[in-house]
Parts: C-alpha cells; sequence; structure tokens
C-alpha cells in the first residue's frame, strides 16, 4: 500500500454506481403463505405524477427495478414520498408480503459489541455503502413476490427492496462474508467503521477493506 492513498482515486468504480453483491437472494416464504394483490393503484397527486415517472426511469436504468407484464399472484401497492432535499422517494408497502417470509434470524452486531471492538483505537473512518440493500440481486422467483402496482403499470424489483422483513439481517449476513478475516472493521447495517491505534495501521486497514469490496468474488461489485 502507498504511504498515503486517495480512496476515490486508488477505487474509484467503488463511488460511481450502485455495486452487485454476489450470490442473489431467495425470498423464503411459510408453508402456508398467501398471495396478497391489489389491481388498483393508490392515487398519486397530479403535482406528483411527472416526479413518479421519472423516478421509475431512473429506477430502471439503474437496474433497480423492471416493468411486469406477465401475470402475477403477488401485487403491492406504492406511495411517492417528496423528501426534503427535494428528491422523491417511491415507497412500496410490502407488509402483506412480511406476513410470509420466512426470517433468517441472522444475529446482529450490538453497540456494547462495537464499543469493545474499538478498544484503544483513536483514528476512523465510517464506510456508508451506497443503497445498501439494493446491493444484494434476487433470484427470478424471488423478484416476482416482490411486484407493485402504479398508475403507469406495475413493476417489480431486481434487487433485494427495503421494506422486506428480512432485509437487515440478510445484508448483515453477506457483509460479515465479505469482510471475514480482516482486523479492525465493524459492521452494523450499511455503515462500516475502519479503525487503527495510528494513522499507518488505520490507513492499512481501510485499504485492505475497500481492496476486498473491489476484488473479492464474495463481495461481487460492491459500492461505498
Amino acid at each position: 500500500m502507498k504511504a498515503k492513498f486517495d480512496p476515490k482515486l486508488e477505487f474509484p468504480k467503488l463511488f460511481i454506481a450502485i455495486g452487485k453483491i454476489e450470490k442473489p437472494y431467495k425470498i423464503k416464504l411459510k408453508e402456508i403463505a398467501k398471495p396478497y394483490a391489489t389491481m388498483v393503484p393508490r392515487r398519486v397527486p397530479i403535482p406528483l405524477r411527472d416526479a413518479l415517472q421519472k423516478k421509475l426511469d431512473e429506477m430502471i436504468t439503474q437496474e433497480i427495478i423492471e416493468p411486469v407484464d406477465e401475470a402475477s399472484e403477488c401485487c403491492a401497492p406504492m406511495v411517492i414520498v417528496r423528501k426534503k432535499q427535494g428528491d422523491t422517494r417511491i415507497c412500496v408497502d410490502l407488509s402483506e408480503l412480511n406476513k410470509n417470509i420466512q426470517r433468517e434470524t441472522y444475529p446482529m452486531a450490538s453497540v456494547g459489541y462495537i464499543i469493545r471492538e474499538y478498544n484503544n483505537a483513536k483514528i476512523f473512518s465510517i464506510i456508508d455503502a451506497n443503497s445498501g440493500f439494493w446491493q444484494i440481486m434476487l433470484r427470478p422467483q424471488s423478484s416476482a413476490l416482490t411486484t407493485f402496482i402504479t398508475p403507469f403499470g406495475r413493476f417489480k424489483f431486481k434487487r433485494l427492496p427495503f421494506g422486506i422483513s428480512s432485509a437487515p439481517e440478510v445484508f448483515q449476513k453477506r457483509i460479515r462474508e465479505c469482510l471475514k478475516g480482516l482486523n479492525g472493521v465493524v459492521g452494523l447495517m450499511h455503515e462500516f467503521a475502519v479503525y487503527g491505534e495510528a494513522r499507518k495501521e488505520h490507513d492499512e486497514r481501510l485499504y485492505q477493506v475497500l481492496q476486498r469490496f473491489w476484488k473479492d468474488s464474495k463481495c461481487g461489485k460492491m459500492s461505498v
């Protein structure tokens, strides 16, 4: 590793687009799962209709969603929310699907564990995974379960959507697999802290983490 390095110059593709973590996720359903589908989209205020169309087009371009033409047993409603910054966000109500999902109950890191891990650390860097859950691809049969309806037609997620009950533990499991064997890094959900007692130790660990995200097949093409 260089004495000093600029992460954005050394690993430029990590900072450009939404990554793709290897091994698509399969949504596991309970044996007594019952399909839920709504045929009527929720009303979208006229001033937000253009913003919704633009957001849908953007998510298609980013390979987050795709249009649905075939029949589907599942179809959820959605609403569009205007954020403070002026951007818009599509919120799909997956509560009915969540009732049918079999959770993986993967252990999440506690605050106490994270504090103990820091120990004598003095230098820190915080890494935020870009659109965390969306970096995990869905298997085709699982993608169909996430179908939702809008005034412009039906769509389904190609990536793990926010709002699915199993998403936090699935993402945490994939990240731990990706970072296995590395020292000085601890993750909680989509954020990771890289730490060291001195600048040199911290920088070496940060380089190793970003290099793992960049090259390791377990991480695929993760982005931060």
